[in-house]
C-alpha cells in the first residue's frame, strides 16, 4: 500500500472498509515511518464529541538492541530496587547515550535485573560524551555488557529513545556489536 492509498482511506474513511487489510494497513504505515493507524469497531456508531472505546489507536514501535550502561534509583513501589535502565549504542568507537527504560517490567524481573546490575557496578560512566545532568545525578554506572531489547515510539532529535519500553535481555548478542539501528 502507497502513501497516497493510505491518505485516500483515511479520507475516504475506509478503516470501516479494510477489514481484511487492517494488517497490511499497519504494515505499509510503519514502512512509511508514520505513527499507527485508528480503527473503529464495524459495529459501532460514530458519537459526535464523545470518545469511545470502539475506536482503537494502533500505534507503530520500532525496536532497537541497547547496551545497558547504568540505573536510576527506583522509589515509592520501587524502592529498592532500580528505577530505570540507562542505555546507549556505539557509534566511533564510543558508547553514545540513547536514554532511559523505566517501564516494561514486572516485580519478579525488577528484583533479577537489580541482582545483574548490582554485580556490574562501575564508578566510571560509560557513556562518551555523559548523560544529560538530569540522569547523571541519580546514576549508578554499570559496566557495558549487558544488551537490552527496547521498543520505543522514535528517536529523538538528540538520539534519545522516546517512549521506550524493555522487552527483554538479549544473551544472544554481545555488547560491542550494538549500533544504532535506522
Amino acid at each position: 500500500m502507497k502513501r497516497g492509498e493510505i491518505a485516500r482511506h483515511v479520507t475516504r474513511g475506509a478503516f470501516f472498509l479494510a477489514v481484511e487489510k487492517g494488517a497490511a494497513l499497519l504494515s505499509a504505515s510503519q514502512a512509511q515511518k508514520l505513527a499507527g493507524v485508528l480503527a473503529k469497531r464495524l459495529d459501532s456508531r460514530y458519537l459526535l464529541g464523545r470518545r469511545s472505546p470502539a475506536w482503537r489507536k494502533v500505534k507503530n514501535r520500532r525496536r532497537q538492541e541497547l547496551v545497558v550502561g547504568g540505573f536510576t534509583a527506583g522509589g515509592g513501589n520501587r524502592t529498592g530496587v532500580f528505577g530505570a535502565l540507562l542505555v546507549g549504542y556505539h557509534e566511533a568507537g564510543r558508547l553514545h547515550f540513547a536514554g532511559g527504560v523505566g517501564t516494561g517490567y514486572d516485580r519478579a524481573l525488577l528484583d533479577q535485573l537489580t541482582g545483574q546490575l548490582r554485580s556490574l557496578v562501575t564508578r566510571t560512566c560509560p557513556f562518551d560524551p555523559p548523560p544529560p545532568r538530569s540522569y547523571v545525578r541519580d546514576a549508578t554506572w554499570v559496566e557495558p555488557t549487558l544488551v537490552a531489547e527496547v521498543a520505543f515510539a522514535e528517536w529523538t532529535s538528540e538520539g534519545i529513545v522516546r517512549q521506550a519500553s524493555f522487552v527483554g535481555l538479549r544473551d544472544d548478542k554481545d555488547a560491542a556489536d550494538v549500533v544504532r539501528e535506522p
